[in-house]
């Protein structure tokens, strides 16, 4: 949002951000988010020379941490960023291997069994 704002579609009047997302049967039976940030209507667009912490966090962080997928794409129209989200309940996807099976019960922190 601060980039679209200080560089990006949101700079100028005419710019426009669409976000869009959808809920999709995913693997095993886990919903997926899908979605979709995309820039139309801003001064052209480059890619970045380097990659600054909110890229970072979102293309290696997202993968790493809810089995998910990130690409930001920096076409000249405009900058894209689409999320896949594999969506479980109350958890993520390898929270279980992580914790060692067991799960914690969200308000109070304490073990309950898993299953």
């Amino acid at each position: 949002m601060t980039n679209a704002a200080k560089y990006g579609a949101l700079s100028v009047p005419e710019g426009q951000v669409a976000v869009t997302w959808s809920l999709h049967e995913g693997e095993e039976g886990h919903q997926r988010l899908d979605l979709s940030w995309v820039e139309r209507g801003g001064p052209p667009v480059a890619p970045p020379t380097r990659k600054g912490f909110g890229s970072r966090l979102i293309e290696r962080q997202l993968p790493m941490e809810f089995d998910g997928s990130a690409v930001i794409a920096y076409a000249p129209t405009g900058v894209t960023c689409r999320l896949e989200i594999p969506l479980t309940t109350l958890g993520w996807v390898g929270q279980e291997a992580v914790e060692g099976g067991a799960r914690h019960d969200v308000a109070s922190r304490t073990p309950r069994a898993a299953g």
